[in-house]
């Protein structure tokens, strides 16, 4: 056990302590599980569970009880886990749980007990059926009841042996009314036992509020206990949905970093906040992976890596082990390059910054979505961090980079502001005559005063960096270095747009019948519908399509000699879509995709159409939907039609509707790169634009 998180659970109170007990299901070494392959009951890691997968020896006895769901065995009653006030402890996935048209179950309990000594044994060995471990004191904690009304024989030696059933301190009988015996709580078996001889006993359950039960409520756990003499050894279990692990990482995405800023409060007088994407060090950011060097299964106790992701779990990643991709640790390249951590961080980091985010996995049915940062699902990314900007120059584009026209007027002190990295967010300014802000250029002259001699056209480097002392006594250099550009564009402007990709000669992209529309090389989807700045950039192998005219050029600066094909304003159907390989700038310091043209329809990439085009969301958007339309419906707008399918990849396919067809919505689904939606019918169709449009 580390020591960190044994503190973190004293120092949290009860409801982190059942975090710690029922998050047995959180990052893995090698993962890949979606929620199809959840299995009905986990036991947790091999470490974890190995230990409990035998009967316990009692005295010449070998004895416990298991559960077992849609033919998978829990691990058997035991000892309380060492060093801890809780017994072995399994989870249920609540949506393996079925009924049986006779009234039970695929849910049972197995009781045995066997007689490894050489002489007869006299036992009276008292079984409790499932109970909630708090007394029921949680809303819609699960009710399970013994599901017959009549007791059941004994599957194998029984001789010499009584089992007896109760309800509460009343023995049910034959007699006994059905209500009684779903009353039943408890099961005692007495009499001797022959040397060699095995008692099993196994007993038909049910979840009476399957429909109902919060299954993401860590409190709505339950507990079984076989008891001999004064031992008591026990089981526990909490149901609960099984989610995507992958996707709700992101994992080949890259991590995402977001501001967190003030906003106006509410009607209700609750502050409002924003969380803007950082763009500038967004592309150095790694991508999302599934390993325990980078992420932490947040449970206290199990540091193992785990399989499955399951509501009310959580886990945390911590970003001081991470590399930027230039190779630099994470954490250090966003202090070099304005930026600070939150401070101060969560009990585990000492109270200085914070390093380290923790994600619940859905503690309602609305919240099993990633929610913090709350900004990060929007901008294509994995689960991220919070940053708090610190080093602030106005009119900087998303490559640290201004413009500026040849003998203009530019400060570089009065163009900084400093804000206070003392806070957990975007809070406040501090006084920069206060920090003993130093502003240097290695190329370019700057006076006493700070003015940057712009009578020459050229490329010059400012930096700016303060050394500052947390509260806790540590101390950080925060620095940042940009790029200005003197007379090295037409226009006068300090920011440009990319515009330099709009076109007049024609081209045109051509339109099949095919109804499924995900490249082959697909890994996750888009979650950005309509980007409107420069902070919603398209991730590695995305798809992208042209909203206005555009070109496709051999080299990152867009000259005419290098263009390879030009593509003017189209309908929507006939847009020309890419999928993005990579990234560049350009001289001017504007983003380029590097991207190869593919075509939905036949689902295969244009032979000849590589390079770079603009980056820019005016001319370039996601070619997929990632909302459910308030109308809940969609049209089909290809003049072929689409298919639907059985399967959210695409596969089996189920029906085939007519091109202006009205569809019902159910929701919105992943699928690697793509997105899907699914109908009410259960069925999925491609959320390609170029196929559906909202209505």
């Amino acid at each position: 056990m580390r020591k960190r998180h044994f503190f973190k659970i004293l120092s949290w109170g009860l409801f982190p302590l059942l975090l710690a007990l029922f998050s047995l299901s959180s990052l893995g070494y090698t993962v890949n599980a979606d929620s199809s392959s959840i299995p009905a009951i986990y036991n947790g890691t091999d470490t974890y569970s190995k230990s409990h997968q035998s009967l316990t020896n009692d005295d010449g006895l070998a004895l416990g009880a298991r559960f077992n769901m849609d033919g998978t065995n829990s691990m058997y009653t035991g000892d309380k886990v060492s060093n801890s006030w809780y017994f072995p402890t399994a989870i249920f996935n609540l949506n393996a749980y079925k009924d049986n048209s006779d009234g039970t179950s695929n849910l049972t309990e197995q009781v045995q007990i066997n007689n490894t000594a050489s002489s007869n044994k006299q036992i009276n060995i008292q079984v409790i059926l499932p109970k909630p471990i708090f007394g029921g004191s949680y809303t819609n904690h699960p009710i399970i009841q013994y599901a017959k009304a009549q007791a059941t024989t004994p599957s194998s030696n029984s001789d010499g042996l009584t089992t007896t059933y109760y309800a509460g301190n009343s023995t049910l009988t034959d007699t006994s009314s059905a209500t009684d015996w779903a009353n039943a709580n408890n099961v005692i078996i007495s009499g001797t036992l022959k040397a060699g001889s095995n008692y099993e006993l196994t007993l038909p359950l049910k979840l009476t509020n399957a429909s109902t039960v919060d299954a993401y409520n860590l409190g709505n756990a339950f507990e079984s206990d076989v008891i001999n003499g004064s031992n008591v050894y026990g089981i526990y279990g909490r149901f609960a949905k099984g989610e995507a692990l992958n996707d709700y990482a992101g994992v080949g995405k890259p991590y995402g970093v977001v501001l967190k800023v003030p906003g106006t409060k509410n009607a209700d007088g609750v502050q409002t906040y924003s969380y803007p994407q950082a763009t500038d060090v967004q592309l150095q950011m790694p991508d999302v992976t599934l390993n325990t060097d980078t992420s932490d299964v947040n449970n206290g106790f199990f540091n193992d890596g785990l399989a499955y992701l399951y509501t009310g779990s959580s886990y945390t990643i911590h970003f001081k082990n991470m590399k930027a991709k230039n190779g630099e640790n994470l954490i250090d390249y966003l202090y070099e390059h304005g930026y600070a951590m939150p401070y101060p961080g969560d009990y585990d980091e000492n109270k200085s910054i914070k390093t380290e985010f923790t994600y619940t996995i859905g503690t309602s049915s609305s919240t099993v979505s990633p929610t913090y940062p709350a900004g990060t699902p929007v901008y294509n990314t994995g689960l991220g961090m919070q940053v708090v900007k610190i080093i602030d120059v106005k009119n900087l584009d998303y490559n640290d980079t201004i413009n500026l026209p040849v003998g203009s007027k530019w400060n570089a002190y009065d163009n900084v502001s400093i804000w206070n990295p003392d806070t957990t967010y975007q809070a406040n300014t501090i006084d920069k005559s206060k920090i003993n802000l130093q502003i240097t250029s290695s190329d370019g002259k700057l006076t006493a005063n700070h003015d940057l001699d712009t009578n020459q056209a050229g490329t010059y480097h400012v930096k700016y960096s303060f050394d500052h002392t947390y509260p806790n006594g540590d101390k950080r250099t925060i620095s940042k270095t940009i790029t200005v550009n003197v007379g090295n564009q037409s226009s006068g402007s300090t920011t440009t747009s990319s515009s330099s990709s709009s076109a007049t000669t024609s081209s045109t992209t051509n339109t099949s019948s095919s109804s499924s529309s995900t490249p082959t090389t697909s890994t996750n989807p888009s979650t950005s519908e309509q980007p409107t700045s420069s902070s919603k950039i398209a991730v590695k192998g995305e798809a992208v399509y042209a909203i206005k005219d555009i070109r496709l050029y051999k080299s990152v600066d867009f000259k005419a000699n290098k263009r390879v094909a030009t593509y003017p304003k189209a309908k929507r159907v006939n847009r020309p879509e890419f999928i993005v390989k990579g990234y560049a700038y350009g001289q001017n310091g504007k983003l380029r995709y590097r991207v190869q043209q593919y075509n939905p329809y036949t689902q295969k990439y244009v032979k000849g159409r590589k390079g770079y085009i603009t980056a820019s969301s005016k001319y370039v958007q996601p070619a997929y939907y990632v909302s459910v339309p308030k109308s809940r419906k969609i049209t089909v707008i290809n003049r072929n039609g689409v298919n639907a399918y059985k399967k959210a990849s695409l596969a089996t396919k189920a029906a085939h509707y007519k091109n202006k067809t009205v569809l019902k919505v159910k929701k919105i689904v992943k699928y690697k790169l793509a997105t899907r939606y699914q109908l009410t019918n259960g069925h999925y169709v491609t959320a390609n634009k170029k196929f559906v449009i909202q209505k």
